[in-house]
Formats: C-alpha cells, structure tokens, sequence
C-alpha cells in the first residue's frame, strides 16, 4: 500500500500491527469498527416460508454470478414468517455483503433491504466509514482474509474470526476525503 491520499506528503509514518501506517490512523478489530451481521436459511420444508415472499434473500451464487459492485436484486424471496422463524436477518439497504464460504471474498453493496443465508458476512451502513470504502477494503484484503478461513471440506471464514480481523481506520479527514 502506497498510503497516497490528501497530505500524505507531509505525513509521519508510525508502527502498528500492519506494518507502518500514517500518524492519526489507526488499527481496530473489525468487530470494533463495523456491526457484524450473518444470516440464516428458513426451512426449505415449510412453503410458508417460501411461497409469495416478498423479502429478498440473497445466496452466494447471486453475487458470485454477477461480480457487481452494487448487486443486483435477489429472484429469491422469503416471507415474514420464513424470516422470524430462520436465523435469517434483515439488514438495510447499502450493507456491504462478503461471501464467507467456499467462495470466499466475493463482494456486492445490497441496494434494497435484504437477508440472506448463512454463506455471508454483512457489514450494515453504521459506522464512520463510507460503504465504498468498507467495499474497497474488503476488496484489498482478500489474500489476507483468505488466510483466516478455516475448514476442511470447504474453507469458510467466520464471523468470530472476522470480528478479530484488524481493520486499517483512516483519519475523519482522510475517510471525509474519501467520500467526497
């Protein structure tokens, strides 16, 4: 990482766990920075579940066949009742979603408000970070995020160890920069 953004040129580099980082900056767990959601599979057994949904319920293959950045709406719905009774989430609109199993690191921003299956690990809109930047930090992590799935038949990265994962937090004048 060449740390080029507004002012870098007068800045002062300082250690971290990251290696050397811009004064100002710093290094949180991600479960420190960002609210960590996951998601649930309602019971394929129960049509009520299923049957005339209206709650988009994303799948990792929804984003693994796209590969956009903003995803586009999932064909699969679930109902009310398949979402209260699953351990399925609704989370807003501008979430970052990251499959966490088999493929990992696959990345798409939702645009309505959704849930999804357990394959996924949702950062929600709420924190001091922009969407686009969670995105592309996300996006600069892979290798490194790779690393810490764990699993035999398929590798699979979970929300424990995500939460411990460090996350590299600009100044508020560099994340206001960024926005812009």
């Amino acid at each position: 990482v060449k740390l080029r953004f507004p002012g870098h040129q007068e800045g002062k580099l300082v250690n971290s766990e990251l290696g050397k980082i811009p004064r100002g900056w710093t290094v949180r767990p991600a479960g420190e920075t960002f609210e960590v959601l996951g998601g649930g599979t309602p019971s394929k057994k129960k049509p009520e579940y299923w049957t005339d949904g209206h709650i988009p319920w994303f799948t990792p293959s929804d984003l693994t066949g796209s590969r956009r950045r903003f995803a586009p709406e999932p064909k699969t719905r679930i109902t009310d009742v398949g979402l209260l009774k699953s351990a399925a989430r609704l989370f807003p609109a501008g979430s970052v979603m990251m499959t966490s199993r088999a493929t990992l690191g696959v990345l798409g921003i939702a645009t309505v408000e959704s849930a999804c299956n357990q394959g996924f690990i949702v950062i929600p809109p709420k924190h001091e970070m922009s969407q686009q930047y969670v995105y592309e930090w996300l996006q600069s992590q892979a290798g490194r995020l790779e690393k810490i799935a764990t699993g035999a038949t398929f590798k699979e990265i979970t929300k424990g160890a995500f939460k411990q994962f460090p996350v590299l937090v600009p100044s508020s004048e560099t994340l206001a920069h960024f926005a812009e």
